[in-house]
């Protein structure tokens, strides 16, 4: 077991020390720093579904009267604003000092009666985990730090380049292995990959293609000769790998095009993502000589939150005087970035259709808030799932609100109806139609998907519409001007005397989507209150196959209804 002399070290180093061990134990946790309010969790871990909280101390000794106030504070801090909203199992006091039973006691009187198991985790168990993660104590309180910073500067062409052996580009990529397996032995925080590839970083069309790779929080390209570059990936160990050890340079951005200057912009307001803006390097701190001194293109990310460790949230719209939910849909893949000055931030989600692209810019000052949407391909999709958002948008107007939060919670932002009324009326013109879509579903075993609106032809939008009244149980009154049919039993015509009839017709009930056409479960039955031959005709001079038109009688009314087959007329 590694014996640390915690009493020996500064608070601030200890308490970063111990969120170390804790967080790198527990890859999926978040750090919570005292400028979001912190409401009395450092620490949360996802543990099925709910979380694990540590709260972390300093105290290397046994704790005075002060110190044991500053736990009281935390803990009811953490029962006040945490426990409402956060679904916590465990609730951990963490600290350099291993209590005695007296001061376990008290613990347990401060926590009081609770569901929520408490413990302490004290100087031994912290040991224990240093033991098992030797990296983080000689990084903080060794010389781990100096040691990463030499080979990661030997990465780029640090002294002499390795002799021509035959095959100088195998011999430069063992050295960037063996480089690569020594960061990732000493660095607690991050993990290497270090790529040589022939060529010039211009060949490569892609550019940087590796937005996607988890953890990934840095990519970069360097060229170090006229034929060969070298790509340097850095990848976090942990959720908090940058805020354990942030990634810190100096950049100076040469942003000439309108594209450019308003990314440019939005990056110094909100912290809102861009690519590819020409750029200049110096100062790099965190993963020293990823960098370096040198030209080239930037490229920002958010790197996403880990989801299981958020609270679920959703989108609303809701009155403004009584409060109340009018329509809400789940969100999901949220990202948050902040600006450099905290001033802004920048959120981005997709609802849970996977169709709707938001971005959120937030001036935190005045509260301004900005909305960016963006509609992807919906060609396929499942109708019902974007009749939840269209719903949400659709119901905004005079005297209700958007806004965004956690589930049948707090609300973390919000936007007036008035900036969404372009997106409102444009979701109230499109819904019925989704709607429209979910109702024939419900009345066929054909998938029933979201067409492409290029091949609709003239007229199946309305059928469709139409078709989804009928099989809701609507009656529709219609007129109708004539009626031809073929005789297939002139036993059972009236009589041409009679000056009108009613006549009912049944047909199945069919919708059609481009050159498909869909059976549903019901016919489509046409009740014609008065008719009449529109030539006299005796029923016994008919032969089977005539055609024969009738035109209104008394009154052209006529009523549709959707008959489901069972109840279909012989």
């Amino acid at each position: 077991m590694t014996e640390v002399n915690w009493e020996i070290y500064p608070g601030e180093t200890i308490q970063k020390v111990v969120a170390a061990l804790i967080l790198l134990e527990h890859p999926n946790g978040n750090f919570i720093t005292p400028s979001r309010g912190d409401r009395g969790v450092d620490i949360r871990v996802p543990a099925g579904n709910s979380f694990i909280v540590y709260q972390v101390k300093r105290y290397t000794r046994p704790l005075s009267s002060r110190e044991w106030s500053n736990i009281k504070n935390s803990w009811d801090v953490f029962v006040e604003k945490t426990i409402p909203y956060l679904p916590v199992s465990d609730w951990k006091l963490v600290m350099p000092w291993d209590p005695t039973n007296e001061a376990f006691d008290k613990l347990q009187t401060i926590t009081g009666n609770t569901k929520i198991n408490v413990s302490w985790i004290g100087r031994t168990q912290l040991n224990n985990l240093a033991a098992n993660n030797p990296k983080v104590i000689e990084y903080y309180l060794g010389n781990g730090a100096n040691r990463i910073t030499d080979l990661m500067n030997k990465v780029f062409l640090a002294g002499s380049p390795p002799e021509n052996n035959g095959n100088l580009l195998d011999n430069i990529r063992q050295r960037a292995i063996l480089l690569q397996d020594s960061l990732d032995e000493v660095d607690p925080f991050y993990r290497y990959e270090i790529e040589v590839r022939n060529g010039k970083v211009t060949d490569n069309p892609n550019k940087v293609t590796d937005d996607n790779r988890p953890g990934l929080v840095m990519s970069t390209m360097r060229e170090f000769s006229k034929t060969q570059y070298l790509i340097t990936r850095i990848f976090a160990r942990c959720a908090e790998s940058t805020s354990l050890r942030p990634i810190r340079f100096s950049v100076h951005l040469k942003a000439t095009t309108e594209r450019e200057k308003a990314a440019l912009s939005d990056f110094v307001n909100y912290g809102a993502p861009f690519k590819e803006l020409p750029a200049t390097f110096d100062n790099t701190e965190g993963p020293e000589g990823a960098l370096g001194e040198s030209e080239g293109q930037l490229t920002a990310l958010v790197v996403p939150l880990q989801q299981e460790s958020l609270p679920p949230f959703e989108i609303r719209a809701v009155e403004q005087k009584t409060r109340r939910t009018l329509h809400a849909t789940p969100v999901k893949e949220v990202e948050r970035t902040t600006a450099p000055d905290s001033k802004g931030a920048y959120v981005h989600f997709i609802d849970s259709s996977g169709c709707f692209d938001f971005r959120f810019k937030l001036l935190v000052n005045n509260k301004k808030t900005r909305m960016d949407f963006s509609l992807h391909n919906v060609v396929g999709k499942d109708p019902d799932k974007l009749i939840r958002t269209l719903t949400v948008f659709s119901s905004l107007s005079q005297g209700t609100k958007f806004e965004f939060g956690i589930q049948d919670g707090i609300t973390l932002f919000t936007l007036e109806s008035a900036e969404l009324a372009e997106l409102a009326t444009h979701s109230a013109l499109i819904l019925p139609f989704f709607e429209a879509l979910k109702t024939v579903q419900g009345h066929t075993l054909t998938r029933i998907s979201v067409p492409d609106p290029k091949q609709l032809k003239p007229g199946q939008q309305s059928a469709i519409m139409t078709a989804a009244k009928l099989l809701h149980g609507e009656r529709i009154n219609t007129t109708w001007t004539h009626l031809d049919f073929t005789v297939s039993n002139f036993k059972s015509l009236s009589d041409s005397s009679q000056e009108e009839f009613a006549v009912c017709t049944e047909f199945p009930l069919t919708v059609s989507l481009g050159n498909i056409v869909i059976q549903t479960n019901c016919n489509r039955r046409i009740f014609y209150k008065a008719a009449k031959f529109e030539q006299p005709i005796k029923p016994h001079s008919l032969k089977q196959g005539n055609r024969v038109r009738l035109i209104p009688g008394s009154t052209a009314e006529a009523v549709i209804q959707a008959v489901p087959l069972n109840q279909t007329q012989a």
